[in-house]
Parts: structure tokens; C-alpha cells; sequence
């Protein structure tokens, strides 16, 4: 039998809020032995909600990257469609990720004049720092076999309910002290460097607070591209 799992549903796109509740909830089913991260109606996660009137705090979202990489419990994320920007950070924290082949994975923030400040460092230690910049530096998403091939996705599936049964099937043989065990060795000994989400935290609130960010933010939420096209000339 498969261990009780504690399924965290994620919104389309992620408010501050969103981010709290999620933190709250992996706190909470103390007898789950799993934990799940998806999305509904054909999206994982698009990123946050670039009109959220709450107050920027990106360190509490590294703060839940954080958490689910600490989490003593096997994560998997459960990714069908679009995972955007914090989409990307949630599932490269997770331990395992399982993806139809209808799901991609992009990081746009450039595009809209801001950073994947805190995404960046969990998803260098999933797929390797010189793909991982590339990505944040605006390339086109991956497909689904793209991440796959990355190691951004650990399995490709036409049916993910029968993926996550047989997988947790598994993790059910597995003692569970000595998951919790290496994966704090994991996370107390290839975390982000000291000083980074400082820094980086600034460095993006200093973006998001420019006139350009703001106009690129107004004319995406507006339904026109905040940037320039090259190709229309």
C-alpha cells in the first residue's frame, strides 16, 4: 500500500499569500509519509502574480524552496503543462519529478526586466550551473523531453496517478530516518552560498522598482510584449 501523502495543489499563478500557505502546509499531516506538488487545469505553476498588491518577499520564497528540499518526507512534483519562473523553483526542489510530455519549463523573468533571483541556486544544483544560466538568461522553455535529458524531470509519463502509485510504492520501503538523514546532509552541505539570497534579494527588489520593469510588467499584464520585436520590422 502506498504511504498517506500530503497533497499541496498549487494556483495558476503564485501569490505571497500562496507562498505562506504552502510553507504552512508542509508543516501540517504529520502522518504523511509523501508529499505531492501539482498544478490544476493543465498548469504546474506560471510563476507569481505579477499584479500581487502584497509586499515583495522574495526570501520567504527561497525560504520555502528551502523547505522542501529539507523536508524529511520524499517531494515529488507532479508536472502537467507550464512551469514558469517560481514554477521552475518548486518543482527543481522537489526529490522526484514526474512530467507528461505536455509539460515545459521556461524562466521569462529577464524579459519582463527581473531576475530568478531565488529560483537560480536550486536549479543549478538540479541541472548544473551552465544550464541553468542559459535558461535564466531567457532561452526558449523546455520541452518536456528537454528536461527529461537535463535531469529537470526524472520520468516521463502518459499517466501520472499510475507514475505517483508505483513510485510511492517504493519510497514505502524506504526507511524513512534515513531519507530525512541524507537529505539534511543534502541540504546542510550543497546550500546556497552564504550571502547570496541577501544579495540577490536586493538586487531584484532594486529591479522590480525601475520604471522599465514596471512598463514591461503593465504592457505583458495589458496582453502586448513589454520588449521590442525584432522581427516585425
Amino acid at each position: 500500500m502506498a504511504p498517506p501523502a500530503l497533497r499541496v495543489v498549487l494556483p495558476r499563478r503564485l501569490s505571497w499569500a500562496d507562498v505562506d500557505r504552502i510553507a504552512e502546509a508542509l508543516g501540517s499531516g504529520p502522518e504523511a509519509r509523501l508529499v505531492t506538488l501539482e498544478g490544476e487545469g493543465g498548469f504546474f505553476c506560471e510563476g507569481g502574480a505579477l499584479d500581487d498588491a502584497g509586499e515583495p518577499r522574495p526570501r520567504r520564497f527561497a525560504m520555502l524552496l528551502a523547505a522542501l528540499e529539507r523536508d524529511p518526507r520524499p517531494v515529488i512534483a507532479l508536472v502537467d503543462g507550464a512551469a514558469m519562473g517560481a514554477g521552475v523553483g518548486l518543482a527543481a526542489a522537489a526529490d522526484l519529478v514526474l512530467a507528461t510530455r505536455r509539460a515545459s519549463f521556461g524562466l521569462p523573468e529577464t524579459l519582463l526586466g527581473l531576475v530568478p533571483a531565488m529560483v537560480f541556486p536550486v536549479l543549478a544544483r538540479r541541472i548544473g550551473m551552465p544550464r541553468a544560466r542559459r535558461l535564466a538568461l531567457g532561452a526558449e522553455p523546455l520541452s518536456a523531453e528537454e528536461a527529461h535529458r537535463s535531469g529537470l524531470v526524472d520520468e516521463l509519463t502518459d499517466d501520472l496517478a499510475a507514475s505517483l502509485r508505483r513510485q510511492a510504492r517504493r519510497l514505502s520501503r524506504m526507511d524513512p530516518q534515513a531519507v530525512a538523514t541524507i537529505k539534511a546532509l543534502a541540504a546542510d552541505h550543497f546550500a546556497t552560498p552564504p550571502g547570496y539570497e541577501e544579495e540577490a534579494a536586493a538586487r531584484l527588489l532594486e529591479l522590480m522598482a525601475r520604471e522599465e520593469t514596471r512598463a514591461r510588467i503593465r504592457r505583458f499584464l495589458a496582453g502586448d510584449t513589454p520588449w521590442p520585436d525584432e522581427d516585425a520590422s
